[in-house]
Formats: structure tokens, sequence, C-alpha cells
């Protein structure tokens, strides 16, 4: 009985900070853009998905995409502070699109297609950072009356 209350345990502290298939998915696809640009891939980090997590979090919790908070942690710098990196340099990328039920592959060409249409956030994928994280979420968008059933991405990046 003890072992299984362990295994259960560490399971659910494992689920905490995971990568889902929409993560890795937005990943790969950033990684590959860059290669075709000739730079070098990105670096997954732990602390950077757990800053990047920390801020998707704080927009589906309140509905609305910002790059800033109304807390302790305004700015993807100090997020990325909270969570042990000391970056030299840092940026993040947002993006909220339409939720399409089951397809994982076609949200994640969506976002990347997104910042690449983007200048500052094409720049930000394309600059000289060493690692990086992306975390993905469902949530709900409000635009005045409506809301709309929505994916959350947050990208975060920095070298040290």
């Amino acid at each position: 009985m003890r072992t299984i209350l362990i295994s259960l345990f560490m399971m659910s502290v494992l689920n905490i900070f995971s990568q889902t298939n929409l993560d890795k998915l937005v990943f790969k696809n950033v990684n590959e853009y860059r290669k075709q640009k000739g730079l070098k891939e990105l670096v997954w980090d732990e602390r950077a998905y757990k800053a990047s997590d920390h801020h998707l979090k704080y927009m589906v919790k309140n509905s609305f995409a910002s790059h800033a908070e109304s807390n302790d942690t305004p700015t993807s710098f100090l997020r990325l502070k909270k969570y042990g990196v000391n970056p030299i340099f840092s940026g993040e990328n947002i993006r909220v699109i339409m939720y399409s039920k089951n397809n994982d592959e076609l949200m994640s060409k969506e976002i990347v297609d997104g910042w690449k249409k983007s200048p500052k956030h094409n720049e930000i994928m394309l600059s000289d950072y060493k690692k990086s994280a992306v975390s993905c979420d469902r949530g709900i968008l409000k635009d005045g009356k409506d809301t709309y059933d929505c994916m959350y991405s947050n990208m975060v990046f920095y070298s040290e």
C-alpha cells in the first residue's frame, strides 16, 4: 500500500510541470524554423518551462492575453529569476488562437505561423537565445460580453 501511495504521489508531482503534445509540437516547429534560417536549435529548459507555465496559468485564469502580470512577477525576466534562471537577456512570445478539438498539429502550425507573421515575435524566435520552453493550455478569452474557447500559448526564451 505504501509503495502505491508513493508512486501516485510521484506521478502527481511529475504531472505538475509536464509537457503536453502541443507544447512539444510548438517547440519542435520553432526549432525547425530556426534551422531553416541557419540558426542553432534551442535547448528545452525545465526552469523556463516553469516560468512559461506560470504565466500561462495567469493568462488562462484571468481570461486575457498579456505579457505583463499585476503581481510580484510582472515580466518574463522576473518569472525566469523566480525559477532559478539568471538570464543575460530574455524574450517571450504569447498567442491565443481558437481551440481546435483534437488537432494539435494544426494548432501548433497556427501558433508558430502567427509568430512568424509578427515582426517582433519573429525577431524573438530568431534571436540568439540558447534555451527555451513553451506551455499551452485551453481557456476562455473574454471580449466584452463574448467569450471564446481558445488555446493560449506562452514561449519563453533566454540566454545565461
